[in-house]
């Protein structure tokens, strides 16, 4: 992976005359502690395509969870399960 992302990084550093890293520092992933913050985070994640102005409401966007949410439609990529954030 680290080979791709070099690779990446000089092809748009020769193609737009850049001479910087395109990311700095190590990626971090922190565990959202609080369900408050797991609820924003799923409400940023089902809205998202809808701020960014490729759809003008979130259920019908292809790659959304939001309408097997919003109206328990049946979808093969998402599996119930039982986790519960305390």
């Amino acid at each position: 992976m680290a080979g791709i992302l070099r690779a990446y990084v000089h092809d748009l550093n020769r193609r737009y005359g850049y001479m910087e890293h395109l990311w700095q520092g190590r990626f971090k992933s922190l565990a959202i502690q609080c369900e408050g913050y797991l609820l924003s985070c799923g409400r940023f994640f089902e809205r998202n395509p809808l701020e960014a102005g490729l759809v003008t409401e979130p259920w019908p966007y292809a790659w959304s969870s939001c309408r097997a949410y919003a109206s328990g439609a049946a979808d093969p990529l998402l599996t119930e399960n039982s986790y519960h954030v305390e």
